[in-house]
């Protein structure tokens, strides 16, 4: 149970952080010393990886939910 809940959870808190930093960005980013984005740059790739995250959450959480054994139940109306 703990092995389903860690990805959406892990994703999840990756996407808060990332809208974190979208929302409060002001500087650049270098990505490997590789790709340098200035702080518009910077600001879409952080607004990107939260979409990711949380797609990510909005594709494995509901997995989890309906995969538990238990389930309600409610008798019929007699009406």
């Amino acid at each position: 149970m703990y092995r389903k809940i860690r990805m959406p959870l892990i994703c999840g808190f990756s996407g808060i952080a990332s809208v974190i930093l979208a929302s409060t960005n002001d500087k650049g980013l270098i990505i490997q010393d590789t790709i340098e984005l200035g702080p518009t740059g910077a600001t879409i790739f952080y607004w990107g990886a939260a979409l990711v995250f949380f797609t990510i959450v909005a594709v494995t959480a509901p997995r989890i939910w309906n995969s538990s054994s238990s389930s309600v139940s409610a008798p019929a109306s007699d009406s």
